[in-house]
């Protein structure tokens, strides 16, 4: 039986890998109606140990207001998980906007 495999949290401390999802909080609904999942659903993955990640609020790329994008979507996040995140997934590429607010948050 394989026993997983881990990786380092930075510190030293070993962290189990697990699935994730990038999640964008303007994009999920309280009951589904469209193509977008449901905060149920979102919560299922997460009591079944799945990160979830930050990927702004809403997706904006390119002269967005990138504070209100990372912090916007962890408050959301955090209301209807009780999870705050930590780990960016950065939209389209925008490094240079997003650098600075995903690492003070």
């Amino acid at each position: 039986m394989n026993p997983g495999y881990y990786y380092t949290d930075g510190c030293g401390n070993e962290q189990v890998f697990r699935a994730g999802i990038s999640i964008m909080a303007d994009h999920v609904e309280d009951e589904s109606t469209g193509p977008f999942m449901k905060w149920s659903q979102v919560k299922e993955l997460f009591n079944m140990n799945w990160d979830i990640l930050n990927h702004s609020y809403t997706h904006c790329a390119y002269g967005c207001d990138y504070v209100s994008q990372v912090l916007n979507n962890v408050s959301l996040v955090e209301e209807k998980l009780g999870f705050r995140m930590t780990h960016f997934v950065v939209p389209s590429g925008d490094d240079e906007g997003y650098t600075q607010p995903a690492f003070d948050n």
